[in-house]
């Protein structure tokens, strides 16, 4: 809805809300391109799987599960690697509830693998993980079945079969986190936008495609918190110029893109405390605990909250470079 005429604090032409009825989405597989299928060969150590595509290398982590490097020739694509991540900056509204999270370590939670299982096909490779979400002090957290294939032409298809303690508090949120270095800014995402939009809040949002910078996508609230999420997401791409990291889902999922960490932003007391470090962060969750109003009003309804037992989800995740698209 456009207004029409001026009004003393609105413009004649501004946008002053909308309706949207979705008929068909744009299909994931559209915003990513095919790329060569080269063989794949297949490294175990103690430590580390290494599955090597010509020129590129992808490097697991048999301790955490974790996704620990994607190289390209000399290129290093990640900083941190990845992270299953159960815990979000608290914000304001999360002032009561938080105490509970703390409480139950989800701050502190790392992953412990117990069994890793390595399978090559005639075309991909299955690293299967047996792990969870533990603290020393508390019983598993999260535990299940994390399982990386990786096929010949790049695409990485990760999917988690997860079990939550229903003893413990409501989670966070549940996804996985990569960093990747901050020459990764250009963010395009085909979700809600382009404020951002939780469960509970994204009345002000609508799905389309939306390009930003990952900058842009933290508002520096005075106290540094959780903000910037996008639901409804099926397709995050974020560029350097000269490689591109693609995500996508058949499943709709919540996307969020910083350039600090949930530990900065956790441990900042105030806005002029964060600096960046040089990685852009990535999450991508299967859901988000809702923002609510609980800094003065009542608490989060339960349909906001991640209190179920059993949590399924998938996303595939490709990194390539504009030559090595097929034609």
């Amino acid at each position: 809805y456009i207004l029409k005429a001026g009004h003393p604090l609105l413009t004649s032409g501004e946008r002053i809300g909308h309706d949207q009825v979705v008929f068909q989405r744009i299909e994931s597989t559209h915003f990513v391109p095919e790329t060569t299928e080269i063989p794949l060969y297949l490294n175990e150590t103690e430590t580390t799987i290494q599955v090597k595509r010509g020129r590129w290398c992808y490097i697991l982590d048999k301790h955490t599960a974790n996704l620990q490097q994607v190289s390209h020739q000399q290129t290093m694509l990640l900083s941190e690697g990845s992270q299953l991540n159960i815990w979000r900056a608290p914000t304001d509204n999360d002032i009561q509830i938080q105490q509970g999270w703390r409480t139950a370590k989800y701050d502190t939670a790392y992953p412990k693998v117990y069994h890793t299982h390595v399978q090559q096909q005639e075309d991909h490779v299955i690293i299967t993980f047996d792990m969870s979400m533990v603290e020393d002090s508390r019983p598993r957290l999260v535990e299940g079945i994390v399982t990386w294939t990786i096929s010949e032409d790049g695409t990485i298809h990760v999917a988690h079969q997860l079990k939550k303690d229903v003893r413990m508090p409501s989670l966070p949120r549940l996804g996985v986190t990569f960093g990747l270095p901050d020459r990764f800014q250009a963010l395009t995402y085909y979700g809600q936008g382009p404020y951002e939009s939780y469960q509970d809040k994204q009345e002000a949002s609508y799905l389309s495609v939306f390009n930003t910078t990952v900058r842009d996508q933290y508002e520096h609230p005075i106290f540094p918190q959780e903000v910037g999420a996008h639901i409804d997401t099926t397709y995050v791409g974020l560029h350097d110029g000269n490689y591109t990291c693609a995500v996508w889902s058949e499943t709709p999922l919540s996307m969020n893109a910083k350039p600090y960490s949930d530990a900065m932003l956790t441990e900042a007391n105030h806005d002029d405390e964060l600096e960046e470090t040089g990685v852009s962060y990535l999450h991508i969750d299967t859901a988000q605990s809702g923002i609510g109003t609980n800094s003065c009003g009542p608490e989060l309804p339960e349909q906001y909250r991640l209190l179920q037992e059993h949590y399924h989800f998938d996303f595939k995740l490709k990194f390539y470079e504009q030559t090595s698209i097929t034609e």
